[in-house]
């Protein structure tokens, strides 16, 4: 007979809501964090510590990351304002746009341009 380990319950966790966003307006609240990183400038601030052995690619990173977002936020204000049968669509290349956004910002030497996929690395 297998045995089940004693699970207790913990009703007070200590990372209760860290990361909970406590707003009547969520999708604005998320929205104005990720506006930060429309800025070309705050991006750049955030990458450069991160990006360490592909330090030259910064500059173009930040931009196009600046840009993706920016892309993203039209896409997902579309899909909440457009007719039923194109918001999945909408919503997809929104949250495609998203993880295009962390791919790039990955100390990689991957753009937007990027299309050969170094596997090697990974």
């Amino acid at each position: 007979m297998p045995t089940t380990r004693k699970f207790i319950f913990n009703k007070n966790p200590r990372v209760t809501s860290l990361y909970t966003i406590r707003s009547s307006n969520i999708l604005g609240t998320i929205w104005k964090y990720l506006g930060r990183y429309k800025s070309v400038k705050y991006t750049k601030s955030v990458l450069t510590p991160q990006l360490i052995r592909n330090s030259t690619l910064v500059n173009k990173k930040a931009e196009q990351i600046a840009f993706t977002i920016r892309q993203a936020e039209d896409f997902f204000l579309s899909a909440r304002e457009g007719d039923i049968s194109i918001k999945p669509l909408l919503a997809y290349y929104g949250i495609l746009g998203l993880a295009k956004c962390l791919i790039i910002s990955g100390d990689n030497p991957y753009t937007l341009e990027a299309t050969q996929l170094d596997y090697d690395d990974h």
